[in-house]
């Protein structure tokens, strides 16, 4: 079976019952093993003070579970995300002796109203819901590897880490670096560490590089094909998405507003060029990009807004 990618919310305390800690930076990832999968549970460790690690983290899981100690209006931020994020597979899990009726009339209407509850944590019942997940699908489809770290090592090069979202991946095969288009070869493929000839889509990866400069790289640039069906937005260029705004997201969004658009691992900075649509409205915001955005087809998206505290999720973006 391929791996898994599951995200913490909620109580970040939980954080040792997903899994022994791995890469650490503003999101940690632990590695737990689950019913023949290998995991990887994203942690958003600077959020609510950053709201980085939860796009990432909402963006880029399979699966999620909401540890809920306290009601807080984090918690309710992070089910908007996690409802924005379409995450469908989940668990809230209740502490506290909080009871499911003091949660539910936040939930409904969102996706995770169809998570199943917890009213005592069984961390083993809860690792085995996430690793149930369905397997990502689109082996056929072409590559993409979004990068989520990236550093040089002495004597190899360019290594990134990240989980392949599509397609099947093979050693010795020519990518790039999109939004830029660095030439990327894949020199050699590790998964956990195991050195492999190929990953498929869930697999998450260490990709060593060959003859790529590593400051050329970032966080958020995907790997794929020369002639990956991608769209590119460069840095600076006018854009126009489809917006479903939540109706808990009040504050007048107006142009020359600065959001923010959380696109698997980007987060960029937008200005608007045009009044947003008001609470609970779906229509369209248009803006110009502050750093170049690549987007895969299909790919679905948040609008956030920093300045927007206590409630930050905007609604869900539909980038195509």
């Amino acid at each position: 079976m391929t791996g898994l990618t599951a995200a913490l919310l909620g109580n970040l305390e939980a954080r040792k019952e997903f899994g022994k800690v791995g890469t650490q930076s503003d999101m940690h990832l632990h590695e737990f093993k689950e019913n023949g999968r290998q995991a990887i549970t994203i942690i958003p460790a600077q959020y609510p003070a950053a709201l980085k690690p939860l796009s990432y983290a909402v963006l880029n899981c399979d699966s999620a579970a909401l540890v809920v100690d306290k009601l807080t209006p984090q918690i309710g931020e992070q089910i908007l995300a996690a409802d924005a994020a379409g995450i469908t597979h989940g668990i809230v899990i209740l502490q506290n002796y909080l009871q499911p009726e003091a949660l539910k009339p936040i939930l409904k209407g969102t996706v995770l109203e169809a998570w199943p509850i917890q009213t005592e944590p069984d961390w083993a019942a809860a690792r085995a819901h996430l690793a149930a997940a369905p397997e990502r699908s689109g082996k056929e489809k072409p590559v993409a590897v979004p990068i989520d770290h990236h550093f040089n090592v002495k004597g190899v090069g360019a290594v990134i880490l990240g989980v392949v979202k599509q397609g099947t991946l093979k050693k010795g095969e020519t990518l790039y670096a999109y939004p830029e288009k660095v030439i990327s070869p894949i020199r050699s493929i590790q998964i956990h560490d195991v050195d492999v000839n190929e990953a498929l889509p869930g697999d998450r990866v260490g990709l060593a590089l060959r003859n790529t400069p590593p400051e050329m790289l970032d966080r958020g640039m995907v790997l794929a094909p020369a002639d990956a069906p991608v769209a590119i937005h460069p840095s600076g260029a006018a854009v126009t998405f489809k917006l479903k705004r939540s109706a808990f997201s009040r504050q007048p969004l107006k142009a020359g507003a600065v959001v923010q658009v959380g696109v698997g691992m980007q987060y960029v900075p937008l200005r608007l060029t045009a009044d947003a649509p008001g609470p609970g409205q779906e229509g369209t915001i248009a803006g110009t990009l502050d750093k170049g955005l690549i987007v895969l087809p299909g790919e679905r998206g948040i609008l956030f807004h920093q300045d927007g505290a206590p409630q930050r999720v905007v609604g869900r973006l539909e980038l195509a």
